[in-house]
């Protein structure tokens, strides 16, 4: 991808910076994402936990 890039006219690199920049913020963003969906999932499993365990000293 380097060889394209410097391939390509000059005035083009400031684009090549801009979509480098919005593959770094997509990639932060989907990791963001992931770690959102663990928390989600771990919650809850822990309600359902305390769910499950309420019932069951009832």
């Amino acid at each position: 991808m380097e060889k394209e890039k410097e391939s390509q006219c000059p005035n083009c690199a400031e684009l090549w910076k801009r979509i480098d920049k919005l593959t770094e913020e997509k990639v932060q963003a989907q990791k963001k994402q992931g770690a959102q969906l663990v928390l989600s999932i771990v919650l809850f499993v822990l309600i359902l936990a305390g769910f499950v365990v309420r019932l069951l000293t009832l």
